[in-house]
């Protein structure tokens, strides 16, 4: 279609933003379990975290919301990330939504291809970046995951769909 598609610029189609806020909005409602594992099976815990995972994930983010966002990010760009916040005793105060285009993810070097992979998160915005280690990273990912990153739909499956649908709303507005 010669259009631009980007994930802000698709949400301005009737379609993707009925699809995206319907599927997001669906899965932001349903509860998080917290499980254990027993010798043979798992039974429910009451466990801290459920509070972050069903309430408030932090004091800027009520839990819905946040859901809401992480897997619109999963349906728009392909991963929906979060930065997991902790106290000095390494337990998790808060779950912090980052946009997918401010997250950097590399994975580190490893001495052997044996070697586990661990992948860094350079999470930055207008206030500077950090990085942390994956154990720090609360990440959603969506289709064609690869072990680093996953494939966005825009990118990848819709883009010329959306691109006539821009072009087409673009020609009858100035119709």
């Amino acid at each position: 279609s010669g259009a631009v598609v980007t994930p802000d610029n698709a949400m301005r189609v009737s379609a993707v933003f009925s699809c995206v806020s319907l599927i997001a909005g669906a899965i932001s409602q349903l509860p998080v379990h917290v499980y254990e594992r027993t010798e043979e099976s798992r039974k429910r815990a009451d466990h801290d975290y459920w509070w972050l995972l069903n309430e408030q994930m932090s004091s800027a983010w009520p839990t819905a919301a946040a859901w809401e966002y992480l897997v619109a990010q999963v349906l728009l760009r392909g991963d929906g990330i979060a930065y997991l916040k902790r106290n000095r005793a390494g337990q998790v105060t808060a779950i912090l939504p980052w946009p997918r285009n401010q997250v950097q993810i590399l994975e580190q070097e490893r001495n052997s291809p044996r070697d586990e992979r661990r992948l860094q998160y350079t999470f930055f915005d207008k206030e500077g970046y950090f990085t942390v280690d994956q154990a720090d990273v609360l990440h959603l990912p969506g289709f064609g995951f690869n072990g680093v990153h996953s494939m966005s739909v825009i990118q990848w499956g819709a883009r010329n769909g959306i691109g006539i649908a821009l072009q087409g709303d673009e020609h009858a507005g100035k119709f």
